[in-house]
Parts: structure tokens; sequence; C-alpha cells
């Protein structure tokens, strides 16, 4: 059956009509999570973060490159993570950057603690779909 017909009880007033309200409906976009790194690409990144780990003075056996993530939004963009290796870890300090590919090759642009990537080199789309954590200026 479609529909139902109430009777009501009592007096024959008719029924009061629905109440109609609008409200403003605020639509936020969160971007999907990154992805995991494609792995034609990853020893790239790792070799870009070496390159700097090597300015610092810190030679690859001291280090590992992981958690390597693609940046939905452009697949140009990762972010990654530098860790410790065993008994390294009054040598190298848990960190996490961002690397970028120019089109020849990635290059690391972030590379540190808390606010790594919040900077003007990184592109605010690109800061949030990697859920770098940047406040908004």
């Amino acid at each position: 059956m479609a529909g139902a017909l109430v009777a009501g009880c009592g007096d024959d007033a008719p029924s009061p009509s629905p109440a109609t309200s609008t409200t403003a409906t605020t639509t936020t976009t969160t971007p999907p999570p990154p992805t995991t790194f494609p792995p034609e690409q990853a020893d790239a990144i790792r070799d870009a973060v070496r390159n700097v780990m090597e300015d610092r003075d810190i030679g690859a056996s001291f280090f590992l490159v992981r958690n390597l993530l693609q940046a939905p939004v452009d697949p140009n963009w990762a972010r990654f993570n530098v860790a410790p290796t065993p008994g390294n870890e009054t040598v190298v300090d848990y960190e996490f950057g961002v690397a970028h590919f120019d089109g020849s090759r990635w290059t690391v642009v972030a590379l540190g603690m808390e606010d790594a990537g919040c900077t003007a080199d990184v592109p605010p789309e690109v800061q949030a779909s990697l859920h770098l954590g940047c406040t908004p200026a």
C-alpha cells in the first residue's frame, strides 16, 4: 500500500502545515589519502634523500627512507619518512620530508620535523593531500 490515512481523534481542525526551515550547508572536500608510491620511482626518491643526508655528512648506512606516499592531487609530489637504522638513534632523527619531480629528476624540497613541507615550496593543495598538517596562512 503506497500511503496510509490516519484518522485524527477529537476535533476536525486541519492539521498544521509542516514547518520548513532553510539551513546553509557547507561542503568541505577532503582529499583522498596519499597512496603508496610506485616502486619504479621509489628508488629515485630514495637517492634524492640520500644526497641530502650525505650533505649533512650522514651516510646511507645510518638511516632508512620509508613510507613513500604519492600526493593524490599531483603524482609529481611525494611524502616520505627518514628513520635511523638500529643503533643510530643518536645520529639520525626521525624526520619526514617532501620530494618533487620536475620532469627529469626527484629533489627533496623539505626535510625536517613538525612543519616540513609547510612552505611556499609546496603548493597548499599538495600539502593538504599529503596530510602534512600545515596551517593555512
